[in-house]
C-alpha cells in the first residue's frame, strides 16, 4: 500500500522521533542503572548456584578502613526477578544501605524449580543462602542485616524470619503469609499500596494485630520496641498499586525510616527519584513506533493471501465465547481432579491462558472447517516466514532493551523451549481472529482487541468464581497488558501488508516470549 508524499512525510518525521526516543530512553536506563554501584554475584546454597546482584559495594574499591555497610536482602515476587526491586534497591542504596537481590528459585536465571505450592521450605533455603552470603561479605556489616520482600517475597521474608529471628528487621511489602511459625518475626513492617486487593490489606493488618498482641493497629503508629525487637508498624501507601509500589517515594521513605531505627542510619547520599520505568515508558512506545516502521519496510516479502469477507464481529465473539467459557471448564475439571493437560509446558504463569488460547483456537478452527474460510495460504512460503523471524528479533530486542528499567525479559537458554510451545500452541487463536476480524480500515483494529478482551474477562471471572486459581487473574493480567501494543503494531502491519498469517503468528511469537520470560518455570 502506497502512501502519499505528506504522509510519508509524517511517517519518516514519527520514525525519526521514535528513533530519539529510543536511544534516549537507553540512555535514561542506564544512567539510572548505574548510579549506583552494582554487580552480579552467585550464591551457593542447598538447591544449587542462586544468581544475585549486590548494589552499594563498589567492585573497584579497596578501602581497608571503610566501614562495613547495614545491608538488606531484597526478595521479588511471583513471576518477577531480581530487577523488578531495581528502583526500590538503588533507593535503598541511596539511603546508606547495601541491598542483595537474588533470583529465587524457578524465576530469572534461577534454574532450581520452583514448587507452584508457594513451598515455604524451599524459599526459605533460598533466603537463608542469601543472609549467610550477607553476613559473610567483608564490606557488610553481619550484625546489621535486615530482610525486606515484595508481595511472594513479603511472605517469603515473614516465614523466613518466623524461623530465624537473627535479622535486624523484617519488611513485608504488599503480602501476608499465615502466621505459624515457632519465633514472632524481629521488628516487622507490614507496608502496602492503596491498590493492592482488600484482603491483602485486610490479611497484612491482621497479621500486624498478631505480632504486635492489639486488639487492633492504627495506620502508623509503632507499638512495641526497636531494642527489643518487638517494634510493628503499619503503613498504607495511598495512590499505588501493587507493583508501582516498588516505585513510590513514600513507600521507599518509610522503609528507610524502619531501616533507620532498627539498623541505624548509614551515610545518605542525595535523594532522588528513580525514574528508570519511566524511561521503559518511553522506550516502549518508541519501540513500537520504529516496529510499525520496519514492518512497512518488509511489506514487499509478505506474500498476498486472498482473504474473505470480514465475519460478522458479534457472531464471532459469541461463537469464542462458548468456546472459552467450554474450555475453562474443560480446564477447571481436570485441576480438580488433579490433571494438568498443559503440565508439560513446565509453566507455572500463564498456563491456564496458554490453554485457554489453544483450546479456543483450535475450536474456531474446527468449527469453520466446512466453511473453510480459515485456508492456510500463503503460511509455507518462505518470505513470510523470513520477514516474521526478522521482525520478531526486532521486536525481541527493542522491547526487550526499553523494559529492562523495570524488569528483565531476556530469555535465558532454559526458557527458549517453553517460549516455542507457547507460541505454537497459541498461534490458531491469533490467526483464526485475524483471519476473521481483522481488516485494514482505521477501526476495524477493535474487534481484534475485543475478541482477547473477551478471553481476559471469562479468564477473571473464572478466577474470581473459583473455577479457576488466583493465578489466572495474573496471567490475564498479561495479555491485557500486551493487548495495546500487539493492536497498535497489528494495525500498522496490516495496513501496509494484509496478511493474516503475518499479524497473528507475531502475536503468538511475542506472547511466548513474554510469558516464558516471567513464568516460574519447573
Amino acid at each position: 500500500m502506497l502512501a502519499s508524499p505528506p504522509v510519508r512525510g509524517v511517517v519518516n518525521a514519527a520514525t525519526a522521533l521514535a528513533v530519539v526516543g529510543f536511544l534516549a530512553a537507553l540512555i535514561g536506563i542506564r544512567f539510572e542503572t548505574y548510579s549506583v554501584p552494582h554487580q552480579p554475584v552467585w550464591i551457593a546454597s542447598e538447591a544449587g548456584t542462586m544468581p544475585a546482584v549486590l548494589y552499594g559495594v563498589d567492585p573497584l574499591a579497596r578501602d581497608p578502613e571503610a566501614e562495613a555497610l547495614p545491608s538488606v536482602v531484597l526478595v521479588h515476587g511471583f513471576a518477577c526477578n531480581k530487577s523488578s526491586v531495581g528502583a526500590l534497591a538503588r533507593r535503598l542504596v541511596r539511603g546508606g544501605y547495601a541491598v542483595l537481590s537474588p533470583d529465587l528459585r524457578g524465576h530469572g536465571q534461577n534454574k532450581t524449580e520452583f514448587q507452584l505450592d508457594f513451598s515455604a521450605a524451599g524459599l526459605r533455603t533460598d533466603i537463608e543462602a542469601a543472609v549467610s552470603f550477607a553476613a559473610g561479605h567483608p564490606r557488610l556489616d553481619s550484625r546489621r542485616i535486615a530482610i525486606a520482600g515484595h508481595s511472594m517475597g513479603a511472605t517469603a521474608v515473614l516465614d523466613y524470619a518466623g524461623h530465624h529471628p537473627d535479622v535486624g528487621a523484617v519488611i513485608a511489602i504488599s503480602g501476608a503469609p499465615p502466621l505459624e511459625a515457632p519465633y514472632t518475626p524481629p521488628n516487622p513492617l507490614m507496608i502496602w499500596a492503596g491498590g493492592d486487593p482488600e484482603m491483602l490489606r485486610s490479611a497484612s493488618r491482621w497479621l500486624a494485630t498478631q505480632y504486635a498482641e492489639q486488639d487492633q493497629v492504627v495506620l502508623g503508629r509503632t507499638y512495641g520496641d526497636f531494642e527489643r525487637g518487638s517494634a510493628v508498624r503499619t503503613v498504607e501507601v495511598d495512590g499505588t498499586g501493587h507493583m508501582s509500589i516498588l516505585l513510590s517515594d513514600a513507600a521507599s521513605s518509610q522503609i528507610l525510616d524502619w531501616l533507620d531505627r532498627t539498623l541505624g542510619p548509614g551515610e545518605r547520599s542525595a535523594a532522588r527519584a528513580d525514574r528508570a520505568a519511566l524511561w521503559s515508558g518511553v522506550g516502549v512506545l518508541s519501540a513500537l513506533i520504529l516496529l510499525i516502521a520496519l514492518g512497512s519496510r518488509l511489506a514487499p516479502l509478505i506474500p498476498t493471501v486472498s482473504v474473505p469477507e470480514r465475519g460478522t464481529m458479534r457472531a464471532f465473539l459469541l461463537l469464542l465465547g462458548v468456546l472459552v467459557c467450554a474450555g475453562v471448564l474443560l480446564l477447571s475439571a481436570d485441576a480438580a481432579a488433579g490433571v494438568s493437560p498443559f503440565g508439560f509446558l513446565g509453566l507455572h504463569f500463564g498456563q491456564e491462558l496458554v490453554g485457554l488460547l489453544a483450546l479456543s483456537g483450535a475450536g474456531l478452527w474446527i468449527v469453520d472447517w466446512p466453511r473453510r474460510r480459515l485456508r492456510c495460504d500463503g503460511l509455507l512460503h518462505l518470505r513470510l516466514w523470513l520477514a516474521l523471524l526478522l521482525l520478531w528479533l526486532a521486536g525481541y530486542a527493542l522491547l526487550g532493551a526499553a523494559v529492562q528499567g523495570y524488569q528483565t525479559m531476556w530469555l535465558s537458554p532454559h526458557r527458549v523451549w517453553p517460549a516455542l510451545q507457547v507460541a505454537v500452541l497459541c498461534a490458531p487463536f491469533f490467526c483464526a481472529a485475524d483471519w476473521m476480524l481483522r481488516r485494514p480500515g482505521r477501526w476495524n483494529f477493535l474487534s481484534t482487541g475485543a475478541a482477547k478482551l473477551l478471553v481476559v474477562g471469562v479468564l477473571m471471572a473464572s478466577s474470581a468464581s473459583g473455577l479457576m486459581s488466583m493465578l489466572s487473574w495474573f496471567s490475564a493480567g498479561t495479555l491485557l497488558f500486551l493487548t495495546p501494543a500487539f493492536e497498535a503494531v497489528c494495525y500498522g502491519l496490516y495496513r501496509s501488508t494484509p496478511n493474516p498469517w503475518w499479524t497473528g503468528l507475531l502475536q503468538a511469537g511475542w506472547l511466548g516470549a513474554a510469558i516464558a520470560a516471567i513464568s516460574p518455570l519447573s
